[in-house]
């Protein structure tokens, strides 16, 4: 196989992801996951999030992340580990292998994450009107300083886009990530400077979880009106 079919293949072949998919399918055929929770999805930075259920408890959560994948990536499979479980919140985290162009991919732009954001987001809103989205930054790994410009812009247009969507947040994790001067944290992360170690989750679970309560909150009082 040349190098150009593998780079077409990891970057548009819907069927790349299929067996990650496939052992979701399966899972939730042996224990189906509660209507209503709220939903994290995406890249490794959500499928290595080990303790997330015990990090959100009491809430309920499902992880659905998978892969090194892309937001484009992502947002093929939303009938297939989104839409099924009518969640109640989508937390994702996609883009950073986007703009890192991730093995043989190419590197995405800033103005395809949002474009490929606002794709995500449509599709859930005119599948399941009124279902927010959280949109978590891309951080600033260790291994991937290069890119953090890019990213930095990415981030800000996703966040203008959420700031004039009513369904559509943006959950900011950088500032935690950073110490005093702006310096990533290096003990955030694993040997590889891209995936965060138990310090680094402990990190987000500090930002996310009181979007996480107050989203439970909103949903539990909406089924009691």
């Amino acid at each position: 196989m040349s190098i150009e079919f593998l780079k077409r293949l990891y970057e548009n072949d819907p069927f790349l992801w299929c067996f990650a998919i496939r052992k979701f399918k399966q899972a939730d055929k042996r224990n189906p996951p509660p209507r209503g929770a709220i939903l994290f999805t995406g890249s490794s930075s959500i499928r290595f999030w080990d303790t997330l259920e015990q990090d959100m408890a009491p809430y309920a959560v499902i992880n659905r992340g998978f892969g090194g994948s892309m937001l484009h990536q992502v947002h093929h499979y939303v009938d297939d580990i989104v839409l099924p479980y009518r969640p109640a919140a989508i937390f994702l985290y996609a883009g950073e292998n986007d703009i890192a162009g991730l093995w043989l991919t190419r590197k995405h732009s800033a103005e395809e994450i949002c474009d490929n954001f606002e794709a995500f987001y449509r599709h859930l809103q005119d599948e399941q009107p009124g279902t927010p989205i959280y949109y978590i930054s891309i951080k600033p790994a260790r291994a991937r300083r290069k890119y953090w410009p890019e990213m930095q812009r990415a981030n800000r247009m996703v966040e203008r886009f959420c700031a004039a969507e009513d369904n559509a947040h943006y959950i900011d994790i950088v500032p935690v990530m950073q110490t005093a001067s702006g310096e990533v944290r290096k003990d955030l992360f694993t040997i590889d400077g891209v995936h965060m170690n138990k310090k680094g989750y402990a990190l987000w679970t500090r930002v996310i979880r009181p979007v996480v309560a107050e989203v439970a909150a909103g949903a539990k009082a909406r089924r009691n009106a």
